[in-house]
Protein backbone atom coordinates (compact mmCIF):
# COMPACT_ATOMS: atom_id res chain seq x y z
CA UNK A 1 0.00 0.00 0.00
CA UNK A 2 1.36 3.25 -0.73
CA UNK A 3 2.24 5.77 2.28
CA UNK A 4 1.19 9.33 2.45
CA UNK A 5 4.46 11.07 2.73
CA UNK A 6 7.64 10.40 0.63
CA UNK A 7 11.08 11.72 0.84
CA UNK A 8 12.38 12.37 -2.73
CA UNK A 9 15.61 13.45 -4.31
CA UNK A 10 15.24 16.49 -6.69
CA UNK A 11 19.00 17.51 -8.80
CA UNK A 12 18.81 20.13 -5.74
CA UNK A 13 18.31 18.59 -2.49
CA UNK A 14 16.04 16.53 -0.85
CA UNK A 15 12.45 17.36 0.35
CA UNK A 16 9.44 15.76 2.13
CA UNK A 17 6.28 15.57 -0.09
CA UNK A 18 3.28 14.13 -0.03
CA UNK A 19 2.55 11.03 -2.42
CA UNK A 20 -0.27 12.73 -4.34
CA UNK A 21 1.84 15.61 -5.30
CA UNK A 22 3.77 12.61 -7.92
CA UNK A 23 2.65 11.80 -10.88
CA UNK A 24 3.10 8.93 -13.14
CA UNK A 25 5.93 10.13 -15.18
CA UNK A 26 7.72 10.72 -11.79
CA UNK A 27 7.29 14.39 -11.32
CA UNK A 28 6.28 16.48 -8.90
CA UNK A 29 4.20 19.27 -8.75
CA UNK A 30 6.00 22.05 -6.39
CA UNK A 31 3.40 24.92 -5.23
CA UNK A 32 4.20 28.89 -5.58
CA UNK A 33 4.13 29.70 -2.28
CA UNK A 34 6.04 32.71 -0.60
CA UNK A 35 6.62 31.27 2.97
CA UNK A 36 7.79 27.76 4.83
CA UNK A 37 4.52 27.96 7.02
CA UNK A 38 2.17 27.54 3.85
CA UNK A 39 4.01 25.12 2.60
CA UNK A 40 4.76 22.79 5.56
CA UNK A 41 1.01 23.85 6.02
CA UNK A 42 0.14 22.10 2.24
CA UNK A 43 2.25 18.60 3.00
CA UNK A 44 0.86 18.16 6.08
CA UNK A 45 -2.70 18.47 4.99
CA UNK A 46 -1.52 16.86 1.85
CA UNK A 47 -3.62 19.32 0.14
CA UNK A 48 -4.03 19.01 -3.88
CA UNK A 49 -1.49 20.38 -6.11
CA UNK A 50 -2.95 23.79 -7.92
CA UNK A 51 -3.50 24.18 -12.03
CA UNK A 52 -0.56 27.12 -11.75
CA UNK A 53 2.01 24.97 -9.83
CA UNK A 54 5.10 23.63 -11.56
CA UNK A 55 6.41 20.17 -12.45
CA UNK A 56 9.86 19.06 -11.52
CA UNK A 57 11.60 16.07 -12.19
CA UNK A 58 12.13 13.60 -9.57
CA UNK A 59 15.48 11.68 -9.51
CA UNK A 60 14.36 8.72 -6.92
CA UNK A 61 12.24 7.98 -4.25
CA UNK A 62 14.05 7.73 -0.92
CA UNK A 63 11.70 6.81 1.43
CA UNK A 64 7.82 6.65 2.40
CA UNK A 65 6.15 6.91 5.09
CA UNK A 66 1.99 7.94 7.20
CA UNK A 67 3.85 10.09 9.33
CA UNK A 68 4.69 13.70 8.64
CA UNK A 69 7.20 14.02 11.68
CA UNK A 70 8.86 11.10 11.47
CA UNK A 71 9.20 11.57 7.12
CA UNK A 72 10.69 15.33 8.84
CA UNK A 73 13.63 13.38 10.59
CA UNK A 74 14.29 11.06 7.29
CA UNK A 75 15.16 14.44 5.37
CA UNK A 76 17.41 15.33 8.12
CA UNK A 77 19.15 12.16 8.84
CA UNK A 78 19.26 12.03 4.92
CA UNK A 79 20.87 15.02 4.41
CA UNK A 80 23.71 14.13 6.88
CA UNK A 81 24.21 10.70 5.65
CA UNK A 82 24.18 9.16 2.41
CA UNK A 83 22.20 6.34 3.06
CA UNK A 84 18.30 5.89 4.61
CA UNK A 85 16.42 3.65 6.07
CA UNK A 86 13.38 2.37 4.58
CA UNK A 87 11.28 0.92 7.55
CA UNK A 88 8.41 2.13 9.47
CA UNK A 89 8.62 3.35 12.86
CA UNK A 90 7.40 0.35 14.28
CA UNK A 91 9.48 -1.82 12.29
CA UNK A 92 12.32 0.18 13.35
CA UNK A 93 11.59 -0.30 16.91
CA UNK A 94 11.92 -4.39 16.13
CA UNK A 95 14.98 -4.36 14.21
CA UNK A 96 17.00 -1.91 16.21
CA UNK A 97 20.40 -3.39 17.18
CA UNK A 98 23.21 -1.77 18.96
CA UNK A 99 26.05 -1.99 16.87
CA UNK A 100 29.44 -2.21 18.52
CA UNK A 101 32.23 0.64 17.65
CA UNK A 102 34.40 -1.16 15.10
CA UNK A 103 38.42 -0.34 15.59
CA UNK A 104 40.16 0.71 12.21
CA UNK A 105 44.02 -0.94 12.43
CA UNK A 106 45.67 1.31 10.30
CA UNK A 107 45.53 5.21 9.60
CA UNK A 108 44.86 4.24 6.16
CA UNK A 109 41.39 2.73 6.91
CA UNK A 110 40.24 5.33 9.40
CA UNK A 111 41.26 8.14 6.93
CA UNK A 112 39.25 6.30 4.27
CA UNK A 113 36.41 5.41 6.45
CA UNK A 114 36.32 9.35 7.68
CA UNK A 115 36.26 10.23 3.95
CA UNK A 116 32.98 7.61 3.40
CA UNK A 117 31.04 8.90 6.54
CA UNK A 118 31.43 12.46 5.48
CA UNK A 119 29.96 11.83 2.05
CA UNK A 120 27.08 13.83 2.17
CA UNK A 121 23.90 14.13 -0.09
CA UNK A 122 23.75 17.95 -1.30
CA UNK A 123 20.91 19.35 0.98
CA UNK A 124 18.51 21.86 -0.03
CA UNK A 125 19.61 25.48 0.99
CA UNK A 126 16.25 26.27 3.14
CA UNK A 127 15.49 23.90 5.83
CA UNK A 128 12.07 23.46 6.73
CA UNK A 129 10.87 23.52 10.20
CA UNK A 130 7.73 22.09 11.87
CA UNK A 131 6.07 25.24 12.90
CA UNK A 132 2.87 26.73 11.17
CA UNK A 133 3.54 30.64 12.60
CA UNK A 134 4.33 32.55 9.46
CA UNK A 135 5.76 35.56 11.14
CA UNK A 136 8.54 33.39 12.35
CA UNK A 137 9.72 32.19 9.11
CA UNK A 138 11.68 34.96 7.35
CA UNK A 139 13.10 32.41 4.51
CA UNK A 140 11.65 31.08 1.34
CA UNK A 141 11.76 27.29 0.04
CA UNK A 142 14.32 27.09 -2.79
CA UNK A 143 11.82 25.26 -5.63
CA UNK A 144 13.51 22.01 -7.40
CA UNK A 145 14.88 22.93 -11.08
CA UNK A 146 13.29 20.99 -13.63
CA UNK A 147 15.86 19.27 -15.86
CA UNK A 148 13.42 19.48 -18.74
CA UNK A 149 13.41 23.35 -18.23
CA UNK A 150 16.28 25.61 -19.74
CA UNK A 151 16.94 27.88 -17.13
CA UNK A 152 20.10 29.95 -15.56
CA UNK A 153 20.44 29.58 -11.48
CA UNK A 154 19.82 32.97 -11.13
CA UNK A 155 16.37 33.32 -12.50
CA UNK A 156 13.35 33.17 -10.03
CA UNK A 157 10.81 31.07 -10.49
CA UNK A 158 9.03 33.07 -7.76
CA UNK A 159 8.00 36.28 -9.68
CA UNK A 160 6.96 34.20 -12.92
CA UNK A 161 2.90 35.10 -12.98
CA UNK A 162 0.74 31.79 -14.46
CA UNK A 163 -0.56 32.09 -17.80
CA UNK A 164 -3.86 31.68 -16.83
CA UNK A 165 -3.99 34.49 -14.36
CA UNK A 166 -1.89 36.28 -16.99
CA UNK A 167 -5.44 35.81 -19.04
CA UNK A 168 -7.77 36.93 -16.81
CA UNK A 169 -5.72 40.34 -16.01
CA UNK A 170 -6.00 41.36 -19.90
CA UNK A 171 -9.45 40.21 -19.99
CA UNK A 172 -10.36 42.13 -17.58
CA UNK A 173 -8.28 45.56 -18.79
CA UNK A 174 -10.20 44.88 -22.09
CA UNK A 175 -13.54 44.90 -20.30
CA UNK A 176 -12.67 48.11 -18.23
CA UNK A 177 -11.09 49.59 -21.45
CA UNK A 178 -14.41 48.53 -23.32
CA UNK A 179 -16.48 50.50 -20.34
CA UNK A 180 -14.86 53.71 -20.69
CA UNK A 181 -15.16 53.76 -24.41
CA UNK A 182 -18.72 53.10 -24.00
CA UNK A 183 -18.97 55.67 -21.84
CA UNK A 184 -16.81 58.51 -23.71
CA UNK A 185 -18.59 57.93 -26.74
CA UNK A 186 -22.36 58.83 -24.68
CA UNK A 187 -21.04 62.46 -22.69
CA UNK A 188 -19.75 63.04 -26.48
CA UNK A 189 -23.27 62.53 -28.07
CA UNK A 190 -24.43 64.57 -24.89
CA UNK A 191 -22.60 67.70 -25.89
CA UNK A 192 -23.29 67.22 -29.11
CA UNK A 193 -26.79 67.51 -27.76
CA UNK A 194 -26.33 70.30 -25.55
CA UNK A 195 -24.69 72.66 -28.26
CA UNK A 196 -27.21 71.67 -30.74
CA UNK A 197 -29.56 73.25 -28.02
CA UNK A 198 -27.77 76.31 -26.74
CA UNK A 199 -27.31 77.10 -31.27
CA UNK A 200 -31.49 76.75 -30.95
CA UNK A 201 -31.81 78.98 -27.88
CA UNK A 202 -29.28 81.59 -29.41
CA UNK A 203 -31.09 81.71 -32.74
CA UNK A 204 -34.39 82.26 -31.17
CA UNK A 205 -33.16 84.95 -29.13
CA UNK A 206 -31.53 87.05 -32.07
CA UNK A 207 -34.71 86.23 -33.80
CA UNK A 208 -37.13 87.98 -30.90
CA UNK A 209 -34.50 90.46 -30.28
CA UNK A 210 -35.43 91.71 -34.25
CA UNK A 211 -39.00 92.04 -32.86
CA UNK A 212 -37.73 94.98 -30.38
CA UNK A 213 -38.11 98.42 -30.81
CA UNK A 214 -35.31 100.84 -32.04
CA UNK A 215 -36.38 103.19 -29.41
CA UNK A 216 -33.51 104.29 -27.46
CA UNK A 217 -35.65 105.99 -24.76
CA UNK A 218 -36.86 102.61 -23.90
CA UNK A 219 -33.98 101.11 -23.51
CA UNK A 220 -32.39 103.74 -21.49
CA UNK A 221 -35.47 104.06 -18.96
CA UNK A 222 -35.52 99.55 -18.98
CA UNK A 223 -31.99 99.33 -18.11
CA UNK A 224 -32.00 102.14 -15.38
CA UNK A 225 -35.35 100.69 -13.60
CA UNK A 226 -35.28 97.36 -14.02
CA UNK A 227 -34.38 95.29 -11.60
CA UNK A 228 -36.68 97.12 -9.70
CA UNK A 229 -35.33 97.08 -5.91
CA UNK A 230 -37.38 99.18 -3.97
CA UNK A 231 -41.33 99.76 -3.35
CA UNK A 232 -40.87 103.34 -4.74
CA UNK A 233 -39.05 101.81 -8.00
CA UNK A 234 -41.93 99.25 -8.52
CA UNK A 235 -44.72 102.09 -8.00
CA UNK A 236 -42.82 104.35 -10.55
CA UNK A 237 -42.34 101.90 -13.12
CA UNK A 238 -45.43 101.22 -12.94
CA UNK A 239 -47.02 104.56 -13.60
CA UNK A 240 -45.13 104.92 -16.67
CA UNK A 241 -46.27 101.06 -17.93
CA UNK A 242 -49.74 102.84 -17.64
CA UNK A 243 -49.08 105.75 -19.48
CA UNK A 244 -45.77 105.09 -21.84
CA UNK A 245 -47.47 102.48 -24.34
CA UNK A 246 -44.46 102.26 -26.51
CA UNK A 247 -42.56 101.32 -23.22
CA UNK A 248 -45.13 98.97 -22.45
CA UNK A 249 -44.41 97.36 -25.60
CA UNK A 250 -40.79 97.50 -25.14
CA UNK A 251 -40.84 95.29 -21.54
CA UNK A 252 -43.08 93.21 -22.77
CA UNK A 253 -40.72 91.78 -25.80
CA UNK A 254 -38.02 92.13 -23.23
CA UNK A 255 -40.23 89.59 -21.19
CA UNK A 256 -40.84 87.18 -24.33
CA UNK A 257 -37.02 86.51 -24.33
CA UNK A 258 -36.58 84.79 -20.96
CA UNK A 259 -39.52 82.44 -21.93
CA UNK A 260 -38.47 79.01 -21.07
CA UNK A 261 -39.54 75.45 -21.83
CA UNK A 262 -43.11 75.59 -19.24
CA UNK A 263 -44.74 78.04 -17.56
CA UNK A 264 -43.19 78.23 -14.23
CA UNK A 265 -39.89 78.34 -15.39
CA UNK A 266 -41.11 81.14 -18.21
CA UNK A 267 -42.52 83.05 -14.97
CA UNK A 268 -39.36 82.61 -12.69
CA UNK A 269 -37.53 83.76 -15.54
CA UNK A 270 -39.15 87.18 -15.62
CA UNK A 271 -39.48 87.57 -12.18
CA UNK A 272 -35.86 87.22 -11.45
CA UNK A 273 -35.09 89.86 -14.29
CA UNK A 274 -37.74 92.53 -13.30
CA UNK A 275 -37.05 92.10 -9.26
CA UNK A 276 -35.00 92.07 -6.94
CA UNK A 277 -36.00 89.40 -3.72
CA UNK A 278 -35.57 92.81 -1.53
CA UNK A 279 -38.28 94.33 -3.61
CA UNK A 280 -39.93 91.20 -3.81
CA UNK A 281 -40.13 90.50 0.18
CA UNK A 282 -42.62 93.80 0.30
CA UNK A 283 -45.05 92.11 -1.65
CA UNK A 284 -48.08 89.19 -1.38
CA UNK A 285 -50.37 88.47 -4.39
CA UNK A 286 -52.93 90.04 -2.42
CA UNK A 287 -51.35 92.07 0.41
CA UNK A 288 -51.51 89.85 3.56
CA UNK A 289 -49.34 90.06 6.16
CA UNK A 290 -49.29 93.71 5.93
CA UNK A 291 -47.17 93.41 2.56
CA UNK A 292 -47.79 95.29 -0.82
CA UNK A 293 -50.63 93.87 -3.14
CA UNK A 294 -48.92 92.78 -6.21
CA UNK A 295 -51.76 91.45 -8.21
CA UNK A 296 -52.55 94.54 -9.52
CA UNK A 297 -49.33 95.70 -11.11
CA UNK A 298 -49.13 96.57 -14.59
CA UNK A 299 -45.87 93.73 -14.71
CA UNK A 300 -48.51 91.37 -13.79
CA UNK A 301 -50.47 92.35 -16.85
CA UNK A 302 -47.27 91.76 -19.25
CA UNK A 303 -46.28 88.48 -17.32
CA UNK A 304 -49.62 87.27 -18.66
CA UNK A 305 -49.57 88.36 -22.31
CA UNK A 306 -45.95 87.48 -22.56
CA UNK A 307 -46.74 83.80 -21.20
CA UNK A 308 -49.96 83.04 -23.43
CA UNK A 309 -48.04 84.50 -26.60
CA UNK A 310 -45.94 81.49 -26.68
CA UNK A 311 -46.87 78.76 -29.10
CA UNK A 312 -49.34 76.02 -27.44
CA UNK A 313 -49.55 78.31 -24.10
CA UNK A 314 -52.82 80.58 -25.23
CA UNK A 315 -54.68 79.24 -22.77
CA UNK A 316 -52.60 79.42 -19.94
CA UNK A 317 -54.81 80.08 -16.91
CA UNK A 318 -54.71 83.39 -14.20
CA UNK A 319 -55.01 80.81 -11.58
CA UNK A 320 -52.14 78.54 -13.21
CA UNK A 321 -49.82 81.85 -13.67
CA UNK A 322 -50.60 83.17 -10.24
CA UNK A 323 -49.71 80.37 -8.31
CA UNK A 324 -46.18 80.52 -9.32
CA UNK A 325 -45.93 83.81 -8.68
CA UNK A 326 -47.45 83.67 -5.19
CA UNK A 327 -44.98 80.68 -4.75
CA UNK A 328 -41.96 82.92 -5.92
CA UNK A 329 -42.65 86.31 -3.63
CA UNK A 330 -43.44 83.31 -0.22
CA UNK A 331 -39.94 82.16 -0.79
CA UNK A 332 -38.32 86.12 -1.64
CA UNK A 333 -37.65 86.57 2.36
CA UNK A 334 -35.73 83.58 2.65
CA UNK A 335 -33.53 84.28 -1.01
CA UNK A 336 -32.74 87.68 0.63
CA UNK A 337 -31.49 86.46 3.25
CA UNK A 338 -29.41 83.60 1.91
CA UNK A 339 -27.80 86.26 -0.65
CA UNK A 340 -26.54 88.59 2.68
CA UNK A 341 -25.05 85.71 4.19
CA UNK A 342 -23.66 84.92 0.94
CA UNK A 343 -22.26 88.44 0.46
CA UNK A 344 -20.90 88.40 4.29
CA UNK A 345 -18.90 85.16 3.42
CA UNK A 346 -17.58 86.59 0.58
CA UNK A 347 -16.12 89.87 2.58
CA UNK A 348 -14.83 87.71 5.76
CA UNK A 349 -12.40 85.70 2.79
Amino acid sequence: MNKKYCVVEFDDGLQLIPRLWINSDNEAFWPNFKTTAKYNAAVKNSIKPGIDWQKCQILRILYSTDNYEYGLKKVKEAEDESDICTTDPEEEKKKRKYKATKKLSSSEDEMDTTIVQKRQIKHRETRYSLSDDEDEDTAYPTFPTDKTVNCTPAKDTRMEVPSQLTITFQEDCMKLLQNVQRKVVAVSLMQQEILDRLNSLELGVVEREKDLPNDDPCREIFESVFPVNTIEEMERINNMLKTNDNLRKYVFQRSRLLLGKDTKTSIVNILRAFLTNSCAACYSWVGAKKKNMFCELELVKIIKDSIRSQKGKELTSDYEISEVIKNWLRLATLRKDREREKQERARTE
